[in-house]
């Protein structure tokens, strides 16, 4: 699926919607703004609960910007990912949570070789 800006915008004004991912009290900002559904669109969210169909209606708001929202969503993975691995790896489990901890402090020193170089080597 390839992630293209609208341009059947509804609105010109953007709002700014906090995201969190409920972790740590961590969270980031996205801009939104009001878009004319398409066909095809989905703006209502379904799901069963106990075999019973629950359903939301969705307002048509977009992400203004994809490029941006990229580069926000993957700062705020960077600036999250220790508290992360606190929080979704179980500290009994010492050979995982030592596993991806050693992985993230080897992560904040390497340095990223050119992918052109790596291809030679394989």
């Amino acid at each position: 699926m390839e992630l293209v800006d609208i341009r059947d915008w509804a609105s010109k004004r953007i709002k700014t919607i906090t995201i969190t991912q409920d972790v740590g009290g961590e969270f980031y900002d996205l801009e939104v703004r009001k878009f004319i559904p398409r066909e095809g669109d989905s703006l209502e969210r379904k799901w069963k609960t106990d075999g019973v169909e629950q359903s939301f209606k969705c307002a048509p708001y977009a992400i203004a910007d994809m490029k941006e929202a990229g580069r926000t969503l993957a700062q705020f993975a960077d600036r999250t990912l220790g508290s992360s691995i606190c929080y979704y790896i179980d500290e009994d489990d010492k050979l995982l949570r030592n596993t991806y901890s050693m992985a993230y402090r080897y992560s904040e020193f390497a340095e990223v070789c050119n992918p052109n170089l790596l291809a030679t080597l394989c």
